[in-house]
């Protein structure tokens, strides 16, 4: 039997600290299925300042479209794409089943949303209809990464949740698939997103390879947030990736509002694996700022060159994401709800994340993304091939390629610096081919 269901979501505008009703969401389910969504904006949201748009294909406002007072229908997915990133991702879902000791997959999509609790990732909270967003929750404490690895590794083997742990765990974050993680609060109050070991893990420590893959990249001039790693005895390690969605810290923290290339596209989750970077660069050029979208282009060019170089080939849509950001920029202030003057809102690439190399003996490799005229082939002359999508000449390419490689074949002596294990080197190694396997004579690279 369909089922109608009526939940309230709430947006956190740049500068604020308490959200405000953005609209109603009206779901269709049929069981643990859910149909179809429509939503409505509220009048009073839109004359806002700040007002944020909640993804700018299905549900966008910031490009003059006339939503006021229109019901407004999911049309690629049953769920609008930016609600569908606010919402709890593989590992989340487990977690609050885990809390609820209930099979997997077996919970309507609405319980899925108001589950997944302050935290979320981006700017958005969802409550049943009629009541106030929640503050944003309290986060644990980074010294108790030790009962997060314990509740996670619970999870992970099916064991319920003791009382005591409930609180420890939230399902917040969307990014990050299925690799156990929880949200921490660090010493200067700030968020950081901590990922643990999992145990379907093969061959080396997941978070020192992510920890030390992502500085790489962020040696090699990529935008990349600040991560860390840290030891929880025993020599169990979590990666630490400061959480690019949120702003400040403490009682003063404001969030950022994010959206997946999934949703920037428009497009089922089920293809993401027939997409390629150049489409993706076609959804920047709609949806992007256009003072600033030469250089977000770039930075999408120079990733995928990057995950040629370390066969990082889990480069799905999900796997890319944007930010919603201001100017001026604002400094969350407590208790406000909206900004005090008018601000110029603006989609921007975000930070790096979920970046780890897949070591493989094959010298043929692909990536999920298809790279230019040659598919999802990972070579650089493959990258080359469709640089103008990119707004880079033939010229502009090479050099961006030829810096690439020049930090990323110093991988092993970076990765030793950083600490990692010899046997996890050895263990990773095969992801990284010389650029000269990877066509790099062709494109002027020995």
């Amino acid at each position: 039997m369909t089922s109608e269901q009526t939940l309230m979501v709430h947006a956190f505008l740049p500068g604020s600290t308490q959200s405000v009703p953005t609209g109603k969401l009206h779901l269709q389910e049929e069981g643990v299925n859910l149909q179809a969504s429509r939503f409505v904006y509220g009048l009073k949201y839109l004359k806002r300042n700040g007002a944020i748009e909640i993804d700018p294909v299905g549900l966008g406002i910031l490009q003059g479209q006339q939503v006021a007072g229109q019901a407004l229908f999911a049309q690629e997915s049953a769920l609008f794409g930016g609600i569908r990133d606010a919402a709890p991702d593989a590992w989340g879902r487990r977690v609050i089943e885990a809390k609820k000791r209930v099979p997997a997959n077996s919970l309507p999509e609405s319980v899925y949303l108001l589950e997944a609790g302050p935290n979320r990732t981006g700017a958005l909270d969802v409550t049943p209809d009629g009541e106030p967003a929640r503050e944003l929750g309290a986060s644990t404490d980074i010294k108790s990464l030790g009962y997060l690895l314990e509740a996670a590794e619970r999870i992970e083997n099916g064991v319920p949740l003791p009382a005591n742990l409930h609180g420890i765990f939230d399902a917040g974050s969307s990014m990050g698939g299925m690799r156990p993680k929880a949200t921490v609060v660090v010493e200067d109050g700030s968020h950081w997103l901590a990922k643990f070991s999992s145990r379907n893990d093969r061959g080396f420590c997941y978070p020192a390879i992510e920890h030390a893959t992502l500085r790489l990249a962020h040696a090699a001039g990529l935008r990349v947030p600040e991560t860390r790693l840290e030891e929880i005895g025993s020599g169990r390690f979590a990666m630490l990736i400061k959480r690019f969605d949120r702003v400040g810290g403490g009682d003063t923290t404001g969030r950022r509002h994010f959206v997946s290339a999934l949703t920037l596209m428009n497009i089922h989750e089920m293809a993401s694996i027939e997409s390629s970077y150049a489409e993706l660069a076609n959804a920047m050029r709609r949806y992007l700022d256009a003072a600033s979208l030469v250089e977000d282009l770039k930075e999408l060019y120079r990733r995928m060159v990057f995950n040629i170089l370390v066969n990082n080939d889990d480069d799905h849509l999900r796997n890319h994401g944007f930010v919603l950001m201001e100017s001026p920029a604002q400094t969350p202030v407590r208790g406000a709800k909206e900004p005090q003057h008018a601000v110029k809102l603006a989609w921007r690439i975000s930070p790096l994340y979920d970046v780890v190399p897949r070591p493989v003996h094959s010298h043929q490799r692909r990536l999920h993304l298809g790279v230019g005229a040659f598919g999802k082939e990972a070579t650089l002359v493959n990258a080359l091939s469709w640089c103008e999508r990119f707004s880079l000449s033939r010229v502009e390419a090479m050099v961006e390629i030829d810096a690439i490689w020049r930090v990323v074949r110093e991988w092993r002596n970076h990765f030793e610096e950083l600490g990692v294990a010899g046997n996890d080197i050895d263990a990773v190694s095969p992801a990284f081919l010389h650029a000269r396997y990877l066509g790099g004579d062709e494109v002027g690279i020995c």
